[in-house]
């Protein structure tokens, strides 16, 4: 299998994951900013974003037709980018390899799964909360975080969801994905 359908595959496997339904349905974002306001589907309750809307959100195309691309690099500082509620999809290799060499143990297709799974949130409507990602930000274990973004920007946390269920997929349970 090609890495591009292995990465789809995993991808898909996540998002049909009992893990993420219970991870992100229980999970609230309080920033508007969150809503990009390009999908009149993406709902905010009082400024907030609940978790189970973005997860019902998630399902409501059953098969989205997508244009995913992998790079190899960009003079792009992020690790992908996807114009707000189009199905136009860049991973970007090289930065993906870079930023996450120290993902523990995960394959190839994993660690690029983790950010397809991140930038497919900003095709449904979206957005991070603040202008700019924070460069070399670290999880509680490895180094200091910004826990304000951490908690309330929707396609960041997206993606840790993903790392995390995958490092326990993969590290832990020794699943072959």
């Amino acid at each position: 299998m090609e890495v591009a359908d292995h990465v789809i595959l995993i991808a898909n496997m996540i998002f049909n994951s009992k893990d993420f339904k219970d991870s992100l349905t229980t999970l609230t974002f309080k920033n508007p900013e969150n809503n990009c306001s390009c999908n009149d589907q993406v709902i905010l309750h009082d400024d907030v974003v609940e978790g189970a809307d973005a997860y019902t959100l998630l399902f409501k195309e059953f098969n989205p037709k997508l244009n995913i691309k992998f790079a190899r690099g960009s003079r792009w500082k992020g690790l992908g980018v996807t114009p707000i509620c189009t199905k136009d999809i860049t991973s970007f290799i090289k930065a993906i390899q870079g930023n996450m060499k120290d993902l523990h143990n995960l394959n190839p297709a994993s660690v690029i799964a983790v950010n397809l799974c991140h930038e497919y949130f900003h095709s449904l409507g979206y957005c991070h909360t603040y202008d700019k990602l924070i460069e070399n930000d670290k999880r509680p274990n490895g180094g200091p975080i910004n826990w304000q973004y951490y908690r309330d920007d929707i396609t960041y946390r997206i993606g840790w969801i993903v790392y995390d269920i995958l490092h326990r997929w993969v590290v832990i349970e020794k699943r072959a994905i």
